[in-house]
């Protein structure tokens, strides 16, 4: 009996071998988007988590203290608001040294912006009532604004920075011990230059700090600052911002009523209309780095959650944190 011819064996034919890289390419690119996806809702979650966590330790302030902190340190001979929390929250304390005591703090009293007054708020205070502001370098100030003594552990410190996230600003004017530092959200993307003589790095490029407004100065009708580099209720001006290409951050508008039903656009100057309107707001840009490129317009603010006045044309603030949002990202509220 005869055997049936052998074939020879057969290899894959080009077209197959193409089709078969074109499956792995398509697999591996599904699996790298589901990656990166990942990723950013890992880096979303963790940024709105920490901001939970300075939220609870600004409430905790408030009970320690009696009100929030302002978010506006200049000027503070006159600043009605800095001088009567500091009444309140340390009435041994002589007002007279306010404005020595913040310089010796590092605080330029001219330019001091809201996300500097989060961290001062929030490291703590000497444990001496009669002089609780501390130096830069955690020395206690004498009635002269000198620094001295050794360096103390600060009480009431209501939250733990990172230390690798205090940053300072090389745009600090004054002739002051170290620029008082910002506080950058976790894996936010930015540069840093070092110095021996500087306590903090200083921002050379990169993602925005945390930024703290607090419900007294949520108005447009606000004092406008003596200077370019802030005001009470924006952050990063146009035309002279201090992080390069972060956009502007300013206080968000709840244009929802508790019925469900939009405001009315002439409601907007009503303190009730704000998010939060009785406390204070913590924004922290997203993964691009950004708050929003552009201002909000002079007559309405951007509005949360519907997401009017919103940056649209590169949604920058979509994937911006806050307090007064459940979800990681703006975006994710928008109807």
């Amino acid at each position: 009996m005869s055997l049936p011819p052998k074939h020879p064996r057969r290899g894959f034919t080009l077209t197959e071998l193409l089709v078969v890289i074109a499956i792995i390419a398509i697999l591996a690119s599904l699996g790298t988007v589901a990656v990166m996806r990942a990723l950013g809702t890992a880096r979303a979650t963790a940024i709105k988590t920490e901001l939970d966590q300075i939220d609870a330790a600004m409430k905790q302030y408030k009970t320690t203290y009696g009100s929030y902190p302002p978010c506006d340190l200049r000027n503070p001979a006159t600043n009605s608001q800095l001088r009567q929390h500091m009444a309140m929250a340390f009435p041994r304390y002589n007002l007279a040294r306010l404005q020595q005591d913040l310089e010796a703090a590092g605080i330029d009293i001219q330019n001091v912006r809201p996300d500097q007054a989060l961290v001062f708020w929030l490291q703590g205070f000497s444990a001496d009532p009669t002089s609780p502001i501390l130096s830069v370098n955690g020395r206690q100030i004498d009635a002269m604004g000198n620094p001295i003594g050794n360096p103390q552990k600060r009480t009431n410190n209501f939250f733990e920075f990172d230390q690798t996230r205090l940053i300072g600003h090389t745009t600090n004017t004054a002739t002051l011990p170290d620029p008082a530092p910002s506080y950058f959200p976790v894996n936010a993307r930015y540069t840093t230059s070092t110095s021996p003589t500087k306590t903090y790095p200083e921002w050379n490029s990169g993602a925005p700090p945390i930024v703290y407004f607090d419900s007294r100065f949520y108005e447009f009708a606000a004092p406008v600052a003596p200077s370019t580099e802030a005001r009470p209720n924006q952050f990063n001006l146009p035309g002279t911002p201090i992080f390069t290409d972060a956009g502007v951050a300013a206080p968000y508008w709840h244009d929802r009523n508790g019925n469900g039903s939009t405001c009315a656009n002439d409601d907007f100057n009503s303190q009730e209309s704000w998010a939060n309107p009785d406390s204070f707001q913590l924004i922290a840009a997203g993964g691009d780095g950004k708050y929003g490129q552009n201002p909000p317009p002079n007559d309405f603010a951007r509005r949360y959650p519907t997401g009017i006045n919103y940056d649209l044309q590169t949604l920058t603030d979509d994937d911006n944190a806050t307090n007064f949002s459940s979800a990681a990202r703006l975006g994710d509220d928008i109807p």
